[in-house]
């Protein structure tokens, strides 16, 4: 039979064959499989059920190696990247290839998926990182998966021993250093959380909510965001006349927006990273902080109208001018230390010299008094002889 007429002749020569390659050189089914569907996924905007677990953790893994491309992939090549994870493709094959005869190989227990999830985490721990930031972006990426919360005790732990191996290989002893890398992540995070949303946070009965300056809420859970329809099962709202109105089973909460800065919050964040950013880098250097602490965090409470309880919203904080030392350089330094010895000179000289002269003044007020004795006697004893 031929080829239909209007059709491609996608017939490939020996030689381009050979050029190409074949992909099953170059990654097994558990990597390319799932590759396949996720690159269909973004080119027909579909969803497939097949391989989702699989997707699941290509996906994981290309938030922590940085691949955000097909590029490799549609030269039918494994992407260099993915070498730093390359045990976690291979124990994926083996759970593929425990059910290769049954529609189970398109995926796998949620067990299994959390176990290669929290192992390709593990390779973290043996990158030598050049910098706290290339440190704390890395940590804020483990973040990136809500699956990551299934296991949550377990990634801290290992965020952890990261941070300190860190520390250590910097030989940095200091408690404060690792404290204050802790809180950057914690912030850096929460930045990738809002996504630079201009908004405003509302805790209402436990729950975390943001909302957006164009009137949409936000559910904030297991470090993500989720848009709230207007009419929800647990909550809803509306804007009167400026006002947000959250009606929820505990009652009504009235949030004025027109007298709310909603960069404030993006704002306060970004100014927290920065102060930590310059803490961290004078603790890096062996230099002790001497400051009072600040609490970062202003909030003021959204009273419900009918029942009393309160949400907090942050607000903008107001950063007070500081006093800085001069840097002086050494040169400059030891300059001004030579101008202050010749001046110490200089008045230890002026002090001797004045002294010399208050002596030498004694000596001739002496001499006068004594002078003048003498003169006293040899008019009397020219008297008595007269």
């Amino acid at each position: 039979m031929g080829r239909p007429i209007g059709t491609k002749n996608t017939m490939r020569t020996p030689e381009e064959k050979e050029k190409l390659g074949s992909v099953e050189q170059t990654m097994t089914p558990a990597v390319y499989e799932p590759l396949t569907e996720m690159l269909a996924c973004d080119v027909l905007g579909i969803q497939p059920d097949s391989y989702k677990s699989f997707r699941e953790l290509i996906e994981y893994v290309n938030v922590l190696v940085g691949v955000d491309n097909y590029d490799f992939f549609i030269q039918r090549q494994l992407d260099p990247k993915y070498e730093a994870v390359s045990f976690v493709f291979e124990d994926a094959q083996n759970i593929m290839d425990k059910h290769k005869f049954s529609r189970a190989s398109r995926d796998m227990e949620e067990s299994e998926l959390d176990d290669l999830i929290f192992s390709a985490t593990t390779h973290l721990l043996f990158k030598d990182y050049e910098s706290v930031e290339e440190l704390t972006d890395d940590m804020v990426k483990i973040y990136s998966l809500s699956r990551v919360y299934s296991n949550l005790d377990g990634f801290e732990k290992l965020q952890d021993g990261i941070v300190d191996l860190y520390l250590s290989e910097h030989q940095i002893t200091n408690t404060d250093a690792k404290s204050k890398i802790m809180q950057l992540i914690r912030v850096k995070n929460e930045r990738r959380v809002i996504n630079g949303m201009n908004c405003i946070p509302l805790n209402i009965n436990g729950d975390s909510y943001l909302f957006d300056e164009d009137g949409n809420l936000y559910l904030k859970r297991l470090n993500t965001t989720f848009k709230y329809e207007k009419q929800g099962m647990l909550i809803s709202y509306q804007i009167v006349d400026g006002v947000l109105r959250l009606y929820t089973e505990t009652g009504t909460y009235n949030c004025d927006l027109k007298n709310i800065d909603f960069k404030a919050l993006d704002n306060n964040l970004a100014s927290q990273q920065e102060m930590l950013e310059r803490e961290i880098n004078t603790l890096m250097r062996g230099v002790s902080m001497n400051r009072p602490y600040i609490n970062p965090n202003t909030v003021s409470n959204v009273v419900a109208r009918d029942t009393g309880a309160k949400a907090e919203v942050m607000e903008p904080i107001q950063a007070t001018p500081k006093l800085r030392r001069p840097h002086i350089k050494q040169e400059t330094m030891s300059m001004l230390q030579e101008k202050i010895k010749s001046f110490e000179l200089d008045t230890k000289k002026k002090q001797l010299l004045a002294q010399k002269d208050m002596v030498q003044q004694m000596m001739a007020n002496q001499q006068a008094v004594a002078s003048i004795g003498i003169e006293d006697e040899e008019e009397q004893d020219m008297g008595m002889s007269m």
